[in-house]
């Protein structure tokens, strides 16, 4: 990997190098094989090379989106030039129709989001936005500046009343898109007391009787603006505060779920401790993504 020593340390910090992780990897003492290989298919997919593969292995690496290729130089792992293409993505980024499917969604849509968006017919893909320049950092919500391209808010003041305005200006699909991730919208006041006001997500829930239930889907499709009023106490200073939850559903609903599920099973402490470290750094990845101080005045929020 000398010719590309400049890729592969982007690649190294980026959440594809991570994609076994410790969340991942515990859940499996609760699976069988068939789905066990399921998730590997997406979070390890390179098992047909995974011998040779020593340090690129546990992830999703080079030769998930390469392939397997060949090069005139001696090498223990052949590589050539295969160029990434959208249709990489499909694969992992887009659940295939004739799986589950709710409200009429597969759970992962995001490449038929892009699809019915502008974006194709002007030439902009997932490699425009994520892999710019040939980056391989490969960003996405867990990255601030990356979700700040996509999601534009700004605030105005009317006496005792709030306008916010949140537009999905740059993403190419649903913001945010699976049903992972959550954006929150909440004022917080003069006494620094934060008062929710909505959020901005595709909620859902499983059990074992109803399979999967869409609670909500309030996500902002490519293009779309929304304007969210709210009214305060008072027309003290105040702040528009939007987060961003990158893992809201793991920490939320997944590994508590899978959590109870071990304490009432035969699973090993080391799967245990693997969900508790995952949902700890779950817990961890929020971020304020924007602030906006409403003056006593009417006027912009700012």
């Amino acid at each position: 990997m000398d010719c590309h020593e400049k890729v592969i340390d982007q690649w190294r910090h980026s959440l594809h190098a991570k994609a076994l992780s410790p969340g991942v990897l515990g859940q499996f003492a609760l699976f069988d094989g068939e789905t066990i290989a399921d998730c590997l298919s997406c979070h390890f997919p390179n098992t047909e090379t995974g011998e040779a593969l020593g340090n690129w292995s546990g992830s999703v690496s080079c030769f998930s989106c390469h392939g397997h290729l060949t090069s005139p130089h001696p090498s223990e792992v052949p590589v050539t030039r295969s160029p990434v293409t959208y249709e990489s993505c499909v694969y992992c980024h887009q659940f295939v129709d004739n799986g589950i499917l709710v409200n009429g969604k597969p759970l992962e849509n995001t490449v038929e989001e892009w699809r019915q968006s502008l974006y194709p017919r002007q030439g902009i893909t997932c490699i425009s936005c994520h892999l710019q320049e040939g980056n391989h950092y490969i960003r996405g919500i867990h990255d601030p500046e990356m979700t700040r391209s996509g999601l534009i808010v700004s605030g105005l003041r009317n006496q005792n009343q709030i306008e916010i305005t949140l537009q999905n200006q740059g993403a190419g699909h649903a913001l945010p898109t699976y049903i992972t991730p959550r954006i929150r919208v909440q004022w917080k006041n003069a006494r620094g007391q934060s008062i929710p006001i909505t959020t901005v997500q595709r909620k859902m829930d499983w059990n074992e009787t109803r399979g999967w239930t869409e609670i909500h889907d309030s996500r902002l499709q490519p293009h779309e603006q929304r304007t969210i009023h709210f009214n305060t106490d008072n027309t003290a200073v105040g702040y528009i505060e939007i987060w961003v939850d990158p893992d809201a559903d793991y920490y939320e609903r997944v590994y508590p779920a899978i959590l109870k599920a071990m304490n009432e099973s035969d699973v090993s402490q080391e799967s245990k401790d693997m969900i508790r470290s995952a949902m700890q750094v779950a817990g961890q990845s929020s971020y304020l993504l924007y602030s906006l101080r409403c003056g006593p005045d009417d006027g912009a929020c700012q």
